[in-house]
């Protein structure tokens, strides 16, 4: 088989990895208050998991659920520093984007931020929301 013939091959699954991505976007930003399980995004996108293992590692360079818990807590990381400290607190931000072992939140926050969920609350990004790339937890 001539190596020219592979390439139609190529362009279609890079097409369909494509959309798949798409798909798996889609579902997380509804989904933003939770971390899905496997079975749910498999069952969302019509793919099987080893498919979407191989797709988030090329597309992320992580797996899914470190992309997924990356970005639930870059999300609460913008929202405290956009909150009005007067109307939300540091429990209703975590527990809105799926944090529920708040002590956990708290020193994972910590360490990837560099500051404390309390004193992010009210402090007003400049970043611009999550346009640019997943901030990842600092080096210990």
């Amino acid at each position: 088989m001539p190596s020219g013939a592979t390439k139609p091959f190529a362009r279609a699954a890079t097409a369909r990895r494509s959309v798949i991505i798409a798909q798996l976007l889609e579902l997380l930003d509804a989904r933003q208050d939770r971390s899905l399980r496997m079975a749910e995004i498999c069952a969302a996108t019509g793919m099987p998991e080893r498919t979407l293992r191989e797709y988030s590692i090329g597309h992320f360079g992580m797996s899914l659920s470190r992309y997924m818990w990356l970005r639930r807590m870059n999300l609460a990381h913008e929202a405290l520093l956009n909150a009005d400290p007067t109307s939300t607190n540091v429990t209703r931000v975590a527990v809105k984007f799926g944090f529920t072992e708040l002590g956990r939140f708290s020193v994972k926050y910590r360490a990837m931020f560099g500051t404390s969920p309390l004193e992010s609350l009210g402090q007003k990004s400049t970043g611009g929301g999550m346009a640019g790339p997943l901030s990842v937890p600092r080096p210990a």
